[in-house]
């Protein structure tokens, strides 16, 4: 504990829309001055944070469902058609964090 201020560390084992419903009703409401991340920066406004998340959320999953208009597909097809906003020529090239993308594309 800091001062008058707690330490709250999260790591959950909870689903994208359980995570972003318990953002919106749990964390949303608690008293954060600084947020320190397991990736990227640190941020102080949790609260426009989230709202970024959620609208990026929104975003992703109306793509998605744009290409899934166009018939059955799989996750790797369905992700060779979304847009991204990286600067790599190849997967091999792009950081660690998204090593986790080289099996769906192997």
């Amino acid at each position: 504990m800091l001062g008058s201020k707690r330490n709250l560390i999260i790591d959950t084992g909870l689903n994208q829309k359980e995570c972003l419903d318990a953002m919106q009703t749990g964390l949303h409401e608690l008293d954060v001055d600084l947020v320190l991340p397991g990736h990227r920066r640190l941020f102080r406004n949790h609260r426009e944070r989230i709202a970024e998340l959620k609208k990026h959320h929104r975003k992703r999953a109306k793509e998605v469902l744009q290409i899934l208009d166009k018939g059955p597909m799989n996750a790797f097809q369905v992700a060779s058609e979304m847009t991204w906003n990286i600067t790599y020529e190849s997967w091999e090239q792009f950081p660690v964090q998204g090593a986790f993308i080289k099996p769906l594309i192997a």
